[in-house]
């Protein structure tokens, strides 16, 4: 019995909560401010990377297409316009939920100068680059660009598929090698409210 409650509580933390439950409990918070510019700018460090989160913890603001968390960000002066990559990770352990950003790009006078969002692609967990599955893409960084406000909203596209191709793997029971195949599958994924991703400039040859 206690080792099916065990097995019970390790499926649960790897479940996300479900995207119409988080988009309900968002409908209930209040904005955070009556304008952009009273947003509290996070000075970050892009050579280094940025994780950022979006949760029931962050600041909620409507952009015009709804309630959304976000996250403002101040980029160094002396940035230029390097490419920055964007990781866009799954909620929980599984692959399903991942939160789609939007990017509003202001210059110093926090005027706007372009918002887009990308079209992102799946990448499977790798042992030698990245043990998560996440979405991933990347995008040049507009000259004069001083703020980034990193949201979601809602989207006219289709979600993607993830494509997961077979593969096989071997792990060490004891002293017992044991080999697992992966037959592949086709996940359809969601857009969710929340999520976390990360930004780093790019390094391109």
């Amino acid at each position: 019995m206690r080792f099916s409650s065990i097995i019970l509580v390790i499926l649960l933390a790897s479940c996300a909560t479900p995207v119409k439950q988080q988009q309900e409990a968002l409908l209930l918070k209040n904005i955070c401010c009556e304008s952009i510019d009273e947003f509290d700018y996070q000075s970050v460090n892009l050579n280094k990377g940025v994780t950022l989160k979006f949760n029931n913890k962050s600041l909620i603001y409507d952009f015009g297409d709804g309630k959304t968390y976000f996250s403002a960000l101040q980029i160094p002066s002396n940035a230029g316009t390097p490419y920055i990559s964007v990781e866009s990770y799954f909620n929980g352990s599984l692959i399903g939920q991942y939160f789609e950003p939007i990017f509003l790009v202001l210059n110093e006078n926090y005027e706007g100068i372009e918002v887009f969002s990308l079209k992102l692609r799946f990448l499977d967990a790798n042992l030698f680059t990245n043990p998560n599955a996440h979405m991933a893409g990347h995008f040049q960084l507009a000259e004069g660009a001083k703020y980034i406000i990193v949201f979601t909203g809602k989207f006219q596209s289709k979600t993607p598929i993830a494509e997961i191709a077979p593969s096989t793997s071997m792990v060490m029971i004891g002293s017992t090698p044991t080999v697992y195949s992966n037959q592949g599958d086709s996940i359809k994924l969601e857009r969710s409210p929340t999520g976390s991703i990360k930004l780093k400039l790019l390094e391109i040859d």
